[in-house]
């Protein structure tokens, strides 16, 4: 999966869903794709779909295992998939294309689902808002980020439950609204350290240092970084994320192993 796809799990009155963005064409600014107004939502019934919806993991592996089959012929046409989303008893996979590539993508779900229950949609949406809904909130953003960052430490050893000085960046346009965030972070702990931006830029002309010593491990680092995100956002600030040492377990000395210690 490549790294622009980004994994949610979501919970609502119908019950829990997993969903799969492909985040490339918003980060790089190409929605909506004027050559692409056609969205095709095609929707497959689990087999056995379990009390919760979502089907059991061989049978999600299954299927999208077929529709890598479709995504592979979808190379001869202008045809692309944005998401998926695996919940209430089917899972249902997201494309853009040409309006004349509907009937190609139509032929080629019933092809690679044969003898399953399908279902095809289709409509004109030169805005893309399918896709934007899909897109994922400001706060799972925050959590996917976080725990981007977290699991990338974790695989170096790092245990993340050790409170350590955990730095975030803070920019803001001016020198006034900077010293009011830091004024009012300080009452949570934090150390502030106020100064002019590295690089600056329309709105970020000054840059707060936060620290405080804080465990790194999910979701609790979110819940920090998301106050710090809404309070910057109060004051026309933006949050740019954080950073912090890498702790590992320390190893036996020799004397130690030889003693069994």
């Amino acid at each position: 999966m490549s790294e622009n796809w980004m994994p949610i799990r979501r919970t609502s009155k119908n019950g829990p869903s997993t969903h799969l963005i492909d985040l490339s064409y918003r980060d790089e600014k190409r929605v909506p794709d004027k050559a692409r107004t056609l969205a095709s939502m095609i929707e497959v019934a689990f087999d056995k779909p379990e009390d919760h919806g979502m089907g059991d993991t061989a049978e999600s592996q299954s299927l999208d295992a077929s529709f890598d089959d479709v995504t592979a012929a979808f190379q001869t046409s202008d045809a692309v998939l944005v998401g998926r989303v695996r919940g209430q008893g089917v899972m249902r996979f997201f494309v853009y294309s040409s309006a004349p590539t509907q009937p190609t993508i139509a032929g080629l779900a019933r092809q690679a689902f044969a003898g399953r229950t399908i279902k095809l949609h289709h409509k004109e949406d030169p805005s893309w808002s399918l896709y934007s809904a899909l897109l994922p909130t400001p706060l799972e953003q925050r959590g996917f980020d976080d725990l981007s960052v977290a699991e990338h430490m974790r695989s170096a050893g790092d245990p993340l439950t050790t409170p350590r000085d955990v730095r975030h960046y803070v920019y803001f346009p001016d020198e006034r609204t900077a010293r009011a965030f830091a004024d009012e972070i300080q009452k949570s702990g934090f150390k502030t350290d106020v100064k002019a931006s590295a690089k600056p830029a329309p709105g970020a002309m000054m840059c707060v240092i936060a620290s405080r010593d804080d465990a790194i491990e999910c979701p609790g680092i979110t819940d920090i970084t998301w106050m710090l995100s809404e309070q910057a956002k109060k004051l026309g600030g933006e949050y740019d994320g954080w950073e912090a040492m890498l702790i590992q377990p320390k190893r036996k000395g020799l004397l130690s192993r030889l003693l069994g210690g």
